[in-house]
């Protein structure tokens, strides 16, 4: 057999799972490769921490409480996204009402402050003494 089938096949090997024949062929291929019989150290190792694991103790009423919060939420709680496409279209609408009023007041400020520029450039002025 090959590596890759072995390891196919390890959690299986380590459940019982297998008939005796492929059994018998995951052992000869562990006999001789040294990943494989590491890989299946692994896979021991953490099936026993699998079964040293504890479950926490939950109180009486845990799982209705937990359900009814569960139906009641939808209802309140907002879609993902929304706060943060909120904040970008406020922001996006206040860069564009900035460009659009600096565009706009460019338009009308700029032309007649030119023209009284050059008129004043053009007539001599004379002071009052």
């Amino acid at each position: 057999m090959r590596c890759f089938q072995v390891r196919r096949r390890l959690h299986r090997f380590l459940d019982r799972e297998l008939d005796p024949e492929a059994s018998r062929r995951v052992e000869a291929h562990l006999c001789g490769c040294i990943a494989c019989r590491q890989t299946l150290a692994d896979l021991v190792h953490v099936k026993d921490l699998l079964e040293e694991f504890r479950a926490p103790d939950v109180r009486d009423g845990f799982a209705a409480r937990a359900l009814g919060s569960a139906l009641i939420a939808p209802a309140q709680v907002r879609a993902p996204g929304t706060r943060w496409f909120s904040a970008m279209a406020a922001v996006c609408a206040i860069l564009f009402l900035t460009w659009a009023g600096f565009r706009i007041g460019e338009a009308y400020s700029s032309r007649p402050h030119q023209d009284v520029i050059q008129s004043a450039l053009a007539s001599p002025v004379e002071p009052d003494f």
